[in-house]
């Protein structure tokens, strides 16, 4: 990525991120996280120490929009920015995702070995919750923004609840896994 759209990028995540820390310090605003209720649907929770991992469930079914635009094909990391840490990014370089319509992923570096997790969509606010899986299980949740010249398009902003609030994503759809540059 050339020198002006990693400070594009970065003037935009900082301005989101100040954006969204405004609106979320709201001294009413309960800061006690809290997840969805276990429903009928995507029961089945990942084995996990902590409790509020195993409630990561899906509140509402899917819509028709949400399985074609998360489910269609492999999401590509393409560009991160992780604000007071030039070097953050770098951490995504070569990272994939494919979220399955039964709310179950699977995550992987390159052609590497593959991680299991969970996700859910909470459509009505944009808000993307991502469990992945392995030795040590790590929540995120995301402020999802789309294209509007592409589906194939979509940003996440880090929130505040798990602590990836200072963290900027562009992600691309693509058929396969990212290939490393000279293979």
């Amino acid at each position: 990525m050339n020198k002006k759209m990693y400070f594009l990028c970065f003037i935009l995540a900082s301005f989101i991120a100040c954006n969204q820390n405004a609106a979320t310090d709201n001294p009413s605003t309960p800061k006690t996280p809290t997840l969805p209720t276990p429903s009928a649907n995507n029961t089945a929770p990942i084995k996990s120490e902590a409790p509020e991992e195993s409630a990561l469930v899906q509140e509402r079914p899917l819509t028709a929009h949400a399985t074609k635009f998360y489910t269609n094909l492999l999401w590509h990391y393409e560009a991160a920015v992780v604000i007071n840490n030039p070097e953050g990014g770098k951490e995504y370089t070569g990272k994939w995702v494919k979220f399955n319509p039964d709310n179950t992923l699977e995550t992987a570096f390159y052609d590497g070995a593959i991680t299991p997790g969970r996700w859910i969509i909470d459509e009505e606010k944009n808000l993307l919750t991502i469990l992945e899986g392995g030795e040590r299980p790590t929540l995120t949740q995301w402020k999802v923004q789309g294209s509007s010249s592409s589906d194939a398009i979509m940003i996440l902003v880090g929130t505040k609840k798990y602590a990836n609030n200072a963290t900027q994503i562009k992600m691309m759809r693509y058929n396969g896994v990212p290939v490393k540059v000279g293979q």
